[in-house]
């Protein structure tokens, strides 16, 4: 078991970049890729994982255990698959690159994204990208016959001419449905379709549906505060600071039909109105609506001046109301 230079060699043919571009995405001096691929050293442990994941390769195959044959035929669909991503996750490393430069044509799926996004894509694309943009063209037909022609074109590597003798139409005739089928790709809702995935989309669906749910509800409920405030004000300003406050049984109820317990009271204020029979903000508001409301509340038992005090100016403070204190 030994190095095998001439394999890096292939493999650096079959990539299309150049010795210099290899070094670059290696960060490996390209002195050292000439003597590893005459076999005048061997790469270090370090030198040689990143060799081996860069092209997608077992080390094994790099050190001569089993030929190219062997790595095909064994492996051959599921180091194609990593091949593609590592290439793919390449070409985004040297792209942010001001003093590398590389004349590379964008490979499957990424030719295709390009020209539908009408930029250079800068995410990889995942398996849920391409499962939304293949049921957009086959299952829900938004490319007519445009989209198998797509594929042929952009995933085959087809020309016009070989697409147009498939369906034995001119070669005009065949750009014209491709340029069709990407404008209907182009549209904003399928170009968010394509990007966040068939999944990602249903569960983005669902997301904004109980958002506009949610908002809808707080709407109503500001409806209504607002309307319980406006003619809360109105009342105040036609009567004295000693006159009680009529105030509609809807707004009570619904407002401040709730247990005493949201009240910031001391511990004996609450149990003195409990024990008094008051459970509700509610019941509380009723009797102090009374024409001798606030001195049945003073009259509590064991409640204590400072405490009565408490209760008014907590009940005031809470719901807006402006009930008076005794003396």
């Amino acid at each position: 078991m030994a190095w095998c230079g001439d394999r890096l060699k292939n493999l650096m043919q079959q990539s299309n970049l150049s010795i210099v571009a290899t070094s670059e995405a290696l960060d490996i001096c390209v002195s050292s890729l000439v003597k590893y691929m005459s076999n005048k050293t061997e790469p270090s442990y370090k030198n040689l994982i990143a060799i081996a994941d860069f092209y997608a390769v077992p080390v094994d195959y790099l050190l001569g255990r089993f030929d190219s044959a062997e790595l095909d035929y064994k492996y051959g669909s599921y180091f194609n698959q990593i091949r593609r991503v590592s290439y793919e996750k390449y070409l985004l490393k040297v792209k942010g690159r001001s003093s590398f430069n590389i004349p590379i044509d964008a490979p499957w799926p990424y030719n295709l994204f390009n020209e539908i996004f009408g930029e250079e894509i800068d995410w990889i694309i995942n398996e849920e990208n391409l499962t939304a943009l293949d049921y957009l063209i086959t299952t829900k037909n938004i490319c007519g016959k445009g989209g198998t022609m797509l594929y042929l074109y952009y995933r085959e590597n087809k020309t016009l001419d070989e697409i147009a003798d498939i369906y034995h139409v001119t070669r005009e005739r065949i750009r014209q449905f491709i340029a069709l089928a990407l404008r209907a790709l182009r549209q904003s809702a399928m170009k968010k379709y394509i990007q966040i995935g068939q999944l990602g989309y249903e569960q983005f669906e669902k997301r904004v549906a109980i958002l506009l749910a949610n908002e809808k509800k707080l709407n109503e409920r500001s409806k209504e505060l607002d309307e319980r405030e406006a003619y809360l004000t109105q009342e105040l300003r036609k009567a004295s600071i000693e006159q009680k406050v009529e105030v509609p049984e809807k707004y009570l109820n619904d407002s401040f039909n709730i247990p005493l317990e949201e009240l910031d009271l001391s511990v004996r204020s609450f149990n003195c109105l409990r024990r008094a029979g008051y459970n509700t903000i509610t019941d509380v508001i009723t009797v102090l609506q009374t024409e001798d409301g606030s001195r049945t509340i003073k009259g509590i038992r064991n409640l204590g001046y400072k405490s009565y005090v408490e209760v008014i100016e907590t009940i005031n403070n809470y719901t807006g109301y402006n009930f008076k204190v005794l003396r």
